[in-house]
């Protein structure tokens, strides 16, 4: 926007939405989770929107499966334990607008054979994509079920902020702000259908046998929040604002 005023012209940006200022996009967020419930809890909560949650592995392992309260992400907060082919599920019914953005902190544990840490189901047509870190090289899993080379490379012991954003053509795939890989071909709109999201799980994909943290899961249906690619998501420097 430009405003005028005493001889000056400036414009004004979008606001800083990684950060906790305001998010100009809260009315299209459909699941926000910060994971800071109590140590143990399998089963957390959805601050914005009203997702579905189900947790895998909160009767099998527990232990593996559930918040923990130490060593989080931001200041006194919780973050997400899960993986192993277990782990948590978020599931919402889309409306009909096409672009999405989901976005979460990821810290591998271990990779697993697959390496599979994170995939998208929808009601009627199975799995959509999924997210993989074989060795620690990042792939983006098709509707196939098969890897596609990306870029981004990660490390266990370390966080890294993803980002796979739609714009109704073609999908994109953040790390840590860098775009590491975009595609038309294997993009998939998330419309008009029940959507689940699994982290740490599988949801209609096997191979899902990474074990990683989780924390800061933000799913906004019905934007793109790069823009079309031309405003990378920045990585976040603070808890997600809850408006």
């Amino acid at each position: 926007r430009v405003q005028q005023g005493h001889g000056l012209m400036f414009t004004v940006g979008p606001a800083f939405w990684g950060a906790a200022v305001g998010d100009p996009y809260v009315s299209d967020v459909v699941a926000l989770l910060h994971f800071n419930e109590a140590d143990g809890t399998a089963t957390p909560a959805s601050v914005l929107g009203s997702p579905t949650v189900s947790n895998d592995g909160s009767g099998s392992a527990p232990a593996t499966n559930a918040v923990k309260s130490t060593s989080a992400r931001f200041g006194a907060g919780g973050w997400l334990s899960a993986g192993g082919g277990t782990g948590l599920k978020v599931s919402e019914t889309t409306g009909a607008a096409a672009p999405y953005t989901i976005e979460f902190f990821f810290n591998p544990v271990t990779f697993g054979a697959f390496g599979r840490f994170f995939n998208v189901a929808s009601s009627g047509s199975g799995v959509d994509f999924g997210l993989a870190a074989p060795a620690g090289s990042v792939k983006y899993v098709d509707v196939t079920g098969t890897n596609q080379n990306t870029t981004g490379t990660v490390s266990t012991g370390t966080w890294y902020f993803m980002a796979v954003c739609f714009d109704g053509t073609n999908v994109r795939v953040y790390q840590n702000g860098t775009l590491i890989f975009t595609s038309s071909a294997f993009a998939r709109g998330l419309s008009s259908t029940t959507v689940t999201l699994g982290m740490g799980c599988s949801v209609g994909m096997g191979g899902a046998d990474g074990t990683a943290s989780f924390d800061e899961l933000r799913w906004t249906h019905g934007v793109d929040r790069s823009a079309g690619g031309t405003t990378p998501p920045a990585t976040p420097t603070a808890e997600f604002p809850n408006s």
